[in-house]
């Protein structure tokens, strides 16, 4: 006889939409903020417009402590789905998910994707089984 009961969650995915114009005066962003005890399981940019940039256009995907935590250099002068990588890290406190853009050449004046993350938190439960 099993006497445990197995507690499950649903994953939560947040994503926030990068314009080329977003990075006009500053190269850090905000993509989603994570909870404390959250740990990243999946995620991915989408590039839907091409950065347009003179020769590159890069993403870093982290966090305060580590800017290149879960992706680095990431292309954003091609469209299509690029991974990152979740690393295990679990936040030990509320943090935001950031992101590095870096440019070289001239400027982009178009461009668009959006970052996706999807996350766990410890000791969280959305269900009961027996």
């Amino acid at each position: 006889m099993n006497l445990f009961n197995y507690e499950h969650q649903w994953p939560v995915v947040g994503y926030n939409e990068l314009l080329f114009s977003d990075f006009a005066t500053a190269a850090v962003g905000e993509v989603i903020t994570l909870p404390a005890g959250a740990q990243v399981t999946r995620g991915w940019v989408l590039v839907t417009t091409a950065y347009n940039s003179a020769t590159t256009a890069n993403l870093d995907v982290g966090d305060a402590t580590l800017s290149t935590r879960y992706a680095t250099d990431i292309d954003l002068k091609s469209v299509g789905l690029k991974p990152i990588t979740p690393t295990g890290f679990i936040t030990a406190n509320k943090a935001p998910i950031l992101v590095n853009f870096a440019q070289t050449g001239a400027a982009a004046t178009a461009g668009a994707a959006r970052v996706y993350i999807e996350y766990v938190v410890e000791r969280k439960s959305d269900i009961v089984s027996e």
